[in-house]
């Protein structure tokens, strides 16, 4: 059975008729205690149906989890609300950590490439070391250190760039190109952009086998914005568009620090022989050729 905190954009991909979602007014990270996240989630329980006052020695079924698909994910927002990001994103699911330790319920965490620096010139691995450039990206590498350290059983899932037909990076790209007015990009910063639908399917099959500890998932390859939007145009024009292209540092003026390389190598899911996420182009590619899709996002 899996429980999934969260009906954003990787939240309400993740369901099959196994799942419950509990959306954000049933389970606040930010402000609940300890004890009301626990009773929100026994409730949710269909199998034990209990009332309170609630039992300590009771587990849900084996090989349940829950999913946390939800938190502070304003990049920018978390260096002037920062008391709120670290409350949401660390305290909160330290707390979601503790209940899944006493309830036998393991936590499989959404984190992100933001825990990483950037700095270094090849993708990094699930073993490299965290350096988290911005404030959003040290909320999200502590709550992994507080996981680490509730004694639950967790799988940490770091990824990024996530969009679907209508959110994230590439729909933004797609109606700058739709719009036909000048384009300009960033020609320093590499990314793997990855379609939600294509996460979800890889972290059900870390669900299917049962898997525990650390891992990347995010598609391969890597391409910078200056290229996707080359790409998106050539595809919706039928030729390559004038790009300017700026460096991140001129372009970004304002707002929180980015990584230049967010990269990730999907180091644990190739050594297992279950990593299924594709080229990043697949992703982009079968949106562009939807016209459905692509009238979303205009």
């Amino acid at each position: 059975m899996l429980l999934v905190l969260g009906d954003g954009l990787l939240g309400s991909v993740i369901k099959n008729k196994h799942t419950i979602t509990l959306t954000k007014k049933e389970i606040n990270l930010e402000k609940d205690s300890l004890d009301k996240i626990k009773k929100r989630i026994f409730y949710t329980n269909p199998i034990m149906n209990l009332d309170p006052p609630f039992p300590t020695n009771i587990n849900y079924p084996e090989n349940t989890y829950l999913i946390n698909a939800a938190g502070y994910t304003d990049v920018d927002g978390a260096e002037t609300n920062q008391d709120k990001a670290y409350k949401t994103n660390t305290e909160g699911v330290y707390k979601l950590a503790v209940v899944c330790k006493q309830l036998g319920v393991t936590l499989l965490h959404i984190s992100t490439d933001f825990v990483f620096d950037g700095i270094s010139r090849t993708p990094f691995s699930e073993y490299d070391q965290l350096n988290p450039v911005n404030y959003y990206g040290y909320t999200k590498m502590m709550s992994e250190k507080m996981i680490m350290n509730s004694g639950c059983k967790y799988a940490i899932i770091r990824a990024g760039w996530l969009y679907d037909a209508c959110n994230g990076l590439i729909p933004k790209l797609i109606n700058k190109v739709i719009e036909d007015k000048p384009l300009f990009g960033v020609q320093d910063q590499r990314l793997s952009p990855t379609h939600v639908r294509d996460l979800s399917k890889q972290i059900f099959k870390i669900i299917e086998n049962n898997l525990t500890g650390v891992f990347h998932a995010t598609t391969d390859g890597w391409t910078t914005p200056v290229d996707l939007l080359k790409l998106i145009s050539k595809n919706i024009h039928g030729e390559e568009r004038e790009v300017w292209t700026s460096n991140k540092c001129n372009f970004l003026t304002s707002g929180a620090q980015r990584p230049l390389n967010c990269v990730l190598d999907n180091m644990n899911l190739k050594a297992l022989g279950l990593n299924i996420l594709p080229h990043w182009k697949e992703g982009v590619l079968s949106l562009l050729e939807k016209p459905e899709n692509d009238k979303k996002t205009k």
